[in-house]
């Protein structure tokens, strides 16, 4: 009975390792080529990228315009975005610019000690 416990424990464990190793067959040469150029070469797929390119026989070179027009888009689209969300948050975030504002119009109507403003219906203190 412990012989089949551990038999099936051993055999799941295997069987989901090797399906979270990198299958990269499916990929374009593009797609390969741009990961190797857009990923660290620390990243954890960064070895079977190289290895998927060494098996293709790929020259990279061939896309290094394209995957640098792709990423200089994707980066300055990246930049639009946070700045459109830096200029919405400046927006709807104003509080502190509203009370400052409203405390130099107080400070405006300031008059001398002894007088105030009459206000309607509001009796001068």
């Amino acid at each position: 009975m412990n012989r089949v416990v551990v038999l099936v424990s051993v055999s799941l464990l295997v069987t989901s390792l090797s399906s979270c190793a990198a299958n990269l067959e499916h990929k374009t040469d593009f797609q390969l080529c741009k990961g190797l150029a857009e990923y660290p070469s620390y990243n954890v797929y960064a070895k079977a990228r190289k290895a998927e390119v060494q098996k293709r026989a790929l020259d990279c070179r061939a896309f290094a315009t394209r995957i640098d027009d792709q990423l200089n888009a994707e980066s300055l689209a990246e930049a639009k975005a946070r700045s459109a969300l830096a200029n919405e948050y400046q927006k709807t975030n104003n509080w502190d610019n509203d009370f400052d504002n409203l405390q130099r119009r107080i400070d405006r109507l300031e008059l001398p000690k002894g007088e105030c403003v009459a206000i309607p219906g509001v009796p001068c203190m």
